[in-house]
């Protein structure tokens, strides 16, 4: 199992700050994932030093490490970007006044800086003291909930100071398989009701549910916002999601064809609410449009269907159709021949120019029957 000492970046900051007389812990993600036996992709260190001594030592950081330094005076955080993905924060408490406020801030212990913090797999740090170096600090049982693999809010109010915590429980549920424990699941389940989700930007919830969308377990984490209802209460509208996409296709969409792929079979009323709210912009709701019909074309003949397949879906993401539509066999007919079907020139000639579109159409629709019965296709 990966642990601190295989990481070089960990080794210095913990040697500089010691050298600095500050106190120093490893904490959050990058503690997770390696009592996970998970490689961290980020470090977050944080450090118990007043708000001037902080950014005193990040700039000295900083310059030893050679890093560019982005420093956030509010919250007293700094992102070193050098080799490794790098925040150095001061140890603090914070205060939200209203749900999703801009917390107040100020300096305090490891202690506080662990409570204020979102799950209790998330609340574990590893000191880099000299004395105690890779000594854990786990005051909120998270390495207990690991072993669980338990996904637990540390307190009450929660997801009304930061409703973003709920998308990343998501995030962290179905990325690594856990669950919600009854008290985290009941406080989401009040928090979305409550409507506390839409006390965050429209632009902030798209970035959210992308971010979920990207993630490798993509249909567990579908299927919690589904379960949580996360999109009923943005819109007001009793939501239809798509579960019954190929995932390993859905990942190579864009944005916007991610979100048809799910939302697609909803009303038009709630298609461009959800549309504005999220900024989708109107290819989403081509899209999502468009499927819809090639939905409601499923139960017609094959003439119907590939009539509509071929004048309507033109210019529409082949990845699209397939990852929405990978179980109907007709669909996939369209999909695997559709670029290989040619008529012969001499044929179309033969044909009035006004009228040579609708032949040509009317060829491929053949074409396509045929092959969808398991003939061959007599226009290769």
């Amino acid at each position: 199992m990966p642990w601190i000492d295989d990481y070089e970046i960990i080794k210095k900051i913990s040697r500089i700050c010691n050298s600095l007389g500050v106190e120093v812990y490893l904490v959050g993600g990058a503690v997770r994932d390696l009592l996970l036996g998970i490689n961290p992709v980020d470090f977050d260190f944080s450090c118990v030093v007043s708000e001037e001594k902080h950014r005193e030592v990040t700039e000295k950081l900083s310059q030893a490490l050679s890093c560019e330094l982005i420093y956030n005076s509010h919250y007293c955080t700094g992102k070193l970007l050098c080799e490794w993905d790098v925040d150095f924060v001061m140890a603090r408490d914070e205060v939200y006044k209203k749900a999703a406020s801009v917390p107040e801030i100020k300096s305090s212990t490891i202690f506080d800086d662990l409570k204020r913090r979102d799950f209790s797999i998330n609340s574990i740090a590893v000191s880099l003291q000299n004395k105690t170096y890779g000594d854990i600090i786990d005051p909120f049982q998270g390495v207990e909930d690991l072993k669980k693999k338990k996904i637990r809010v540390l307190h009450n109010q929660s997801f009304r100071d930061d409703p973003t915590r709920i998308f990343r429980g998501i995030k962290y549920a179905s990325r690594f398989g856990f669950e919600f424990d009854e008290k985290t699941r009941c406080l989401i389940c009040n928090a979305v009701e409550n409507g506390f989700i839409n006390h965050l930007s429209g632009e902030r919830i798209k970035q959210e549910l992308i971010s979920l969308l990207n993630e490798k377990n993509l249909r567990a984490a579908i299927k919690f916002v589904d379960e949580f209802k996360i999109l009923d209460s943005v819109t007001g509208c009793s939501v239809s999601i798509n579960l019954d996409i190929s995932q390993d296709i859905f990942k190579e969409l864009k944005d916007n064809e991610k979100f048809a792929a799910i939302l697609f079979d909803n009303n038009e009323g709630f298609l461009i609410e959800i549309q504005k709210k999220l900024s989708l912009g109107m290819e989403f709701l081509n899209y999502s449009g468009k499927l819809n019909g090639l939905k409601n074309c499923l139960q017609e003949k094959d003439e119907v269907l590939y009539r509509y397949i071929l004048k309507n879906l033109k210019g529409v993401n082949k990845k699209l159709i397939e990852a929405v539509f990978q179980r109907e066999p007709r669909v996939g007919v369209f999909l695997e021949n559709i670029d290989k079907i040619k008529i012969d020139i001499k044929d179309i000639m033969k044909i009035a120019e006004a009228q040579r579109d609708e032949f040509i159409l009317n060829k491929k629709i053949e074409s396509l029957i045929i092959l969808s019965k398991g003939g061959k296709n007599g226009f290769i």
